[in-house]
């Protein structure tokens, strides 16, 4: 009998404090934790980079290549953290199908912070991270931060366990109390 897999997604805007808190809970329920961004950055160490249209055809193959990394984990009853800007609008349905094909167990970790917060980490991460696609991406990044602030990114309609965090003061976060409420809900470790 296959274990019933528990998949973490860490979603929210960019800026919002997601890989950070990402790779936190990772390190503390000792899960495997894929990152967008990190598939978008070895694509372009591969492919290149030129402009901003090139930057969402790399984004589009990272979500193909996440997308397939995510079922092949739970298709084998492997649960692991996930960390994206997902959208309701396109992620619900795939989501649900898993969710009934490998009886898998969600849970959502929804990072928001203030306009002014992520706009200004946006900024720094662009300007020290040479690797990043915030500053490979640059103006036309920082455009598309601007879009997803009006838009807004909302948590999925799954289902699970919905754990909302306000990053706009990161040293208020409680990682190790965010990890321990999934380990408990979901038995993950």
């Amino acid at each position: 009998m296959k274990k019933q897999p528990a998949l973490i997604l860490v979603l929210g805007l960019p800026g919002s404090g997601k890989t950070t808190l990402a790779r936190q809970i990772s390190q503390e329920l000792g899960l495997p934790l894929l990152v967008k961004d990190d598939l978008k950055v070895m694509l372009f160490d591969v492919y290149g980079w030129k402009d901003r249209e090139e930057s969402q055809k790399a984004g589009t193959a990272s979500y193909k290549i996440m997308d397939y990394i995510i079922e092949e984990q739970l298709r084998h009853g492997n649960s692991l953290i996930v960390e994206s800007t997902f959208s309701p609008m396109h992620e619900d349905a795939k989501f649900k199908k898993w969710q009934e094909k490998y009886s898998a167990k969600y849970a959502q970790v929804y990072c928001y912070a203030d306009a002014d917060s992520i706009r200004r980490r946006f900024r720094e991460r662009a300007a020290i991270d040479h690797r990043h696609v915030s500053h490979i991406e640059g103006e036309g990044g920082l455009q598309n931060v601007e879009n997803y602030i009006q838009q807004g990114i909302n948590p999925l309609n799954i289902g699970g366990t919905l754990i909302k965090v306000d990053t706009t003061d990161f040293s208020k976060v409680n990682e190790l109390g965010i990890a321990e409420q999934l380990r408990a809900m979901h038995s993950c470790s």
